[in-house]
Parts: C-alpha cells; structure tokens; sequence
C-alpha cells in the first residue's frame, strides 16, 4: 500500500486501487488498465489542497445514472453526494450540481431552490450542469427556467452524415466542434475528438440579457441534421428540415460586473447544459481517445474554481484502438479488400508473363 501525507492530511492508496479489473475469456480476473496515475496524483492533489468542491447529484426524477462520471469526479477530489429537492435545501457549500435528464418535471419549490441555490445570497459563485434526452417528456416547470437562462433543449434527434464524424459508424454519435477557445485549451490534444452522443438539438435564445450571457462551448456541424421525435420508419437524412450547426454544449452565466469598470465580472453563477447525457457514459468519458473526461473535468474544474483545472483519467495499458475516424476506416478497408489484391494480382500476372518468355 501507499500512504500519502502533507500538511496534516493523510490517504492511503491501497494496491488494489492501482489497477481497474475485467474477465477474461476464460473467467479469469486480468488487469484491463492502470489506475496507479490517477489514484496516486489523486491522493498528491487531496493532501496538497486547500478546499474540496462539493458536488451534488439531484435524484428524485427518473434521472439518468452517471457512476461514471461520479466517480471521476471522486477521483478528482470532488465530494460526491446523491440530494433529492424534494427533502430540502441544498447545503451552503455545495458549489456543483449535476441534473441528468430528468424525466418528470421540478416542483415550483425545487426550481425555486436551484435559483436559491445559484443566487447564493448575492455572492453567486456557484455552477449547475444540466443534460437533456431525448427520452424526456415536456417539463414545463425545467424549461421555463432554462429558457431564463437563454437556452432551450429542442425536440428531435441530431444525426451526422459525415461518415468521419461519427463513432461506429453511428449517426446519432456525433463529434463536435471545438467554439471557445479560451475553453478548448483544456484539452492537450486539439485534434481529440469530443463526442456528444444521442443528443437533442439546443437554441441559444439571446446572447446577452440584462446579467444573463449565453456562449456555444460545444457545436455539431453544418453536416448534421435533425430526426423529429415524430418521424416516419422510413425516414431518411433527405427528409429532414432542420440543418446544422446545432449547439451542443452552452455555457449560460449570470454575470455581476463593477459598475466603474464593466468589464470586471465581480462574481457569477453558471448553467452549463448539454442537449446528451449519454456524452457523461462510461464509453464516453472513460474512453482514452475521446476528449469527454479531460474536457469536462477541466470546464468543471474552472467553472468551480478548483486550483487543478487538469482532469485525472484513466491510462490503458492493454488493448490500445487505432485512434481514426470512420472515414479513413472505410478507406483502409477498401484498400485492403480490393487494393491490395489487385496490387498482387498485377504482379502474378507479369511474373506469369515474364517467364512465359523466357
């Protein structure tokens, strides 16, 4: 075991933590990928640390479970705990909370104390991050105090026709944009690609309104279009009449500024929202070749003021993919199926005639 200690603050990291576990073929426990980076830098970062962010995770609504993401948040010192509305108020030093696709609506008390919750007395200062699906009834209650906030989740699905911008060949899985650069600089790797899966189209309602301001974090591009939820079997991306670009992901905030300066934001509370929760799955976020955990670990990170604002993810130490898209897959396939045969055909075929006249 490793034991971790600083300034008064100890962890113990135990040898089975270092490690992430799967069956083989057989029913034997093999090692599928090292967790000793992250459980070790985990550690560093908790006994090194100032404060601890909170973090909630609203049950009560049919919500969609997130033990992924949850747990990433944990690794990354977040403290997680599931709240339900419904038993009260949330705690004055929760500074997160995730709300993931409810599928009944808030109670007037519940919109009431998430607007509390935002306001935080004047100082603001805190963050809530909501995902729609497209499993999601009308929620009247919800949406009107999205749409306070400058942003609606629409009906349908966002599909992709561009075979390189997808994941498995799946429509439905799209890679998006990279809008705010600012926020881009949280990934390393600026080719990574950020997948935001089974998602309904979002609406920027205004750019800017009195304190509330609306920025496209994430897009879906001009290649997309969008399924109705009341379309047809035979629908196809032809019938469709709504085209992309399509927000993905938005940062919503209410700013206070300086009055002798306005462009100094005093303090501000956000509402990141997501028309996907399927984007915070474990094939998502857990995933080496998709930006979704660094991506959103660091947003969260900053949007809360953490003092580490780098993700701590997983590392694969076995059964690496080939990181490419599905158009260059096809591209391979074609080169191998039909190619590379014909390549061996040509030069069968010469050798044959070049001994023929010999």
């Amino acid at each position: 075991d490793i034991l971790v200690s600083a300034d008064g603050r100890d962890r113990l990291v135990k040898t089975e933590e270092l490690f992430n576990y799967t069956y083989s073929a057989s029913g034997a426990i093999t090692i599928g990928s090292s967790r000793a980076e992250e459980a070790i830098l985990s550690a560093v970062l908790y006994v090194t640390s100032d404060s601890i962010p909170k973090a909630a995770v609203l049950t009560g609504h049919g919500e969609t479970p997130i033990t992924a993401f949850a747990s990433m948040l944990g690794t990354n010192n977040y403290d997680v705990a599931e709240v339900n509305l419904l038993m009260g108020q949330l705690e004055e030093d929760t500074d997160l909370v995730l709300l993931v696709a409810p599928t009944t609506d808030l109670s007037d008390e519940e919109i009431d104390r998430l607007d509390t919750f935002l306001k935080n007395g004047g100082a603001y200062g805190k963050t809530l991050f909501y995902c729609a699906s497209p499993q999601q009834a009308a929620l009247p209650n919800l949406e009107a105090f999205l749409a306070d906030w400058g942003v609606r989740a629409g009906d349908g699905l966002v599909f992709e026709t561009d075979a390189s911008r997808v994941y498995s060949t799946q429509p439905f899985y799209a890679i998006t944009d990279y809008v705010s650069e600012a926020y881009a600089q949280l990934v390393p790797d600026s080719n990574a690609p950020m997948l935001v899966p089974v998602s309904r189209p979002l609406e920027i309602l205004f750019s800017q309104q009195e304190n509330y301001h609306t920025e496209t974090l994430l897009q879906f591009g001009d290649t997309t279009g969008v399924r109705p939820n009341d379309a047809a079997e035979d629908f196809t991306a032809a019938d469709a009449t709504r085209h992309g670009p399509f927000p993905a992901l938005v940062l919503c905030s209410y700013q206070l500024r300086d009055k002798a300066n306005a462009g100094v934001v005093q303090a501000r509370s956000n509402v990141l929202v997501s028309g996907s929760s399927e984007l915070l799955q474990s094939y998502a976020v857990g995933n080496a070749s998709f930006a979704n955990g660094r991506y959103l670990l660091g947003l969260l990170n900053t949007l809360c003021e953490k003092e580490e604002t780098f993700a701590v993810t997983p590392k694969t130490i076995v059964g690496n993919t080939l990181n490419i898209s599905q158009g260059q897959a096809d591209r391979l396939g074609y080169l191998f199926v039909a190619g590379v045969p014909a390549v061996i055909l040509l030069l069968g075929v010469g050798v044959w005639l070049s001994r023929r006249h010999q």
